[in-house]
């Protein structure tokens, strides 16, 4: 009887060990393949998919290698078949990819209603997390703003701002006082906007959208002189380069973001 005893606690010993020694080569494997593809090559490549494809052979669950494997084809304008791969990784960790997921709805899918309800969540699992440097009153402010509802738009503008006020003034992105700006514009309140491309621009001096729209708002009060020099202003912000500094931008333009064309088109009208 000692002995059976004896057998059997080496054999569950023995198997822990085994299983623990399983469990550390796969990490390995796992980290190996991650430092591999990620260091060495390009997400455009066919390297960066053929080690993934890898990765997931060996670790078919991890939400992590699906997102990655989903990021060239968003980035590059695939974007049913970046949702395919995105969808899975969601599938298998919610909490953490859910809220990317919402991001790529608002602004490379444009899908602004199904971006809300994934924000819902993502406030619901992680509601003082940030997403490209803004937190999840931003974006929902600005799906609201592009479904034009107004009046929830400049609620979650509001309380995106006062977030950051509670770290001072100086924490507050120049971007939430322009879409802030932007629905008060669709609200009809010129001097609010105004005020709001105002506050963006002591941020961002050469900031061309709200110089742009400052001159729309000089437009309308007949303010021919002050339009001008707002959209000189603006043209030249864009011929140097500025632009609307946001995570992924390269790839898709942001709600809102003007072009040089437009400028020029508006100019050309005074």
């Amino acid at each position: 009887m000692k002995l059976s005893l004896s057998i059997f606690c080496f054999l569950i010993i023995s198997f822990g060990f085994t299983q623990e020694k399983q469990n550390n080569n796969l990490k390995s494997k796992e980290k190996y393949i991650d430092k591999q593809y990620w260091k060495n090559f390009s997400y455009n490549s066919d390297s960066w998919q053929i080690y993934l494809d890898s990765a997931l052979k060996i670790e078919p669950n991890n939400a992590y290698f699906w997102q990655q494997k989903a990021m060239p084809y968003l980035k590059n304008g695939n974007y049913s078949e970046g949702m395919k791969f995105l969808n899975l990784a969601v599938h298998i960790d919610e909490k953490a990819y859910v809220s990317y997921r919402a991001f790529i709805k608002c602004v490379f899918l444009k899908d602004y209603n199904n971006a809300l309800i994934d924000f819902e969540k993502a406030v619901k699992h992680q509601p003082d997390a940030n997403l490209m440097d803004h937190n999840f009153s931003f974006w929902i402010g600005l799906c609201n703003l592009k479904l034009n509802d107004f009046k929830t738009a400049e609620k979650y503008f509001e309380k995106s701002i006062n977030i950051q006020k509670v770290k001072g003034l100086e924490w507050v992105h120049y971007i939430d006082y322009f879409y802030l700006g932007l629905t008060m514009m669709k609200m009809k309140k010129i001097n609010k906007a105004n005020h709001n491309f105002n506050s963006a621009l002591a941020i961002f001096i050469e900031f061309p959208e709200a110089l742009y729209y400052k001159g729309i708002i000089c437009i309308r009060k007949g303010r021919l002189k002050g339009a001008k020099e707002n959209l000189i202003k603006a043209k030249n912000s864009l011929e140097s380069g500025n632009k609307i500094n946001e995570d992924n931008e390269v790839y898709v333009n942001y709600p809102f973001q003007i072009t040089l064309y437009e400028v020029n088109e508006l100019l050309d009208k005074l």
